[in-house]
């Protein structure tokens, strides 16, 4: 039976957006100047949004592009709060796009731990790691390595798109075998783990109505746990700024899996 309180609970959060990206991010759509997310997010009444661009493998000029990210935002009068990060990597068990010491000036480190999909043309000894038997079970445990080194490091603020098999779709046949894996007592201890140095979880609306059984899981065992779960819809459009509507189709989804 669908748990009433999980549904208060994201809709609580959907006032806020911490997983935005603008054109610093190649992917993002042109519209995606901050000069319109901006002004998206205040007619849409936000209280507080996350910037957070790509910085994968290989990339260089993060620096950069938060200095030009901030001086346009700075250019803008906003009433929503704006914080300034970078979605950075944990591509590999232990291996990570950037230093520690390179990092910490970033008000706001979302790592990423599942690009299975990003290789990198420039530096192809840096694309992402993958396991050694590529089955559901070997992502499994990669996945899990791959957390347990980066949750004690002191780099990440908050874990993006965690677990999730939506990028693994050129590799398994079925993207949602390898989530079906993970145990609620493996979600249990990595959300233990994180509470120590305070490392939050992404409720990432984009990619969990992908693998709806895999987020009423996630999102039961995170709220018993208490978890500080971070809402963000991995915005590339515009009208993708709005978290509401993609809140609600996660509630409706879980309700139907759950009576189904």
């Amino acid at each position: 039976m669908f748990n009433p309180k999980i549904a208060s609970k994201l809709r609580a959060l959907a006032d806020r957006n911490w997983h935005i990206h603008t054109t610093y991010s190649t992917c993002a759509a042109p519209e995606m100047t901050p000069e319109h997310v901006l002004a998206t997010a205040d007619r849409l009444g936000l209280k507080s949004m996350a910037l957070v661009d790509h910085h994968h493998p290989g990339d260089s000029h993060l620096d950069a592009n938060l200095a030009s990210l901030k001086s346009d935002v700075s250019r803008r009068p906003h009433r929503v709060e704006v914080i300034l990060g970078a979605e950075l990597s944990a591509y590999g068990i232990d291996r990570y796009a950037e230093s520690l010491a390179d990092i910490q000036a970033i008000d706001y480190r979302l790592y990423a731990c599942n690009h299975y999909h990003v290789q990198s043309v420039a530096h192809p000894e840096q694309g992402w790691e993958h396991p050694d038997h590529p089955s559901p079970l070997g992502y499994k445990e990669h996945t899990l390595a791959i957390l347990r080194k980066l949750i004690p490091s002191g780099r990440a603020h908050c874990i993006a798109h965690p677990y999730l098999g939506c990028y693994l779709s050129a590799y398994l046949d079925d993207v949602r075998a390898m989530t079906r894996l993970i145990t609620n007592d493996e979600l249990a201890e990595l959300f233990a783990l994180a509470r120590r140095p305070y490392v939050a979880w992404e409720i990432s609306t984009r990619h969990l109505i992908r693998d709806v059984p895999f987020a009423r899981r996630y999102l039961d065992v995170g709220f018993e746990a208490g978890v500080d779960f971070h809402l963000g819809t991995d915005a590339h459009a515009l009208c993708e700024i709005d978290p509401r509507p993609q809140v609600e189709r996660l509630i409706e989804a879980m309700k139907a899996e759950t009576v189904g």
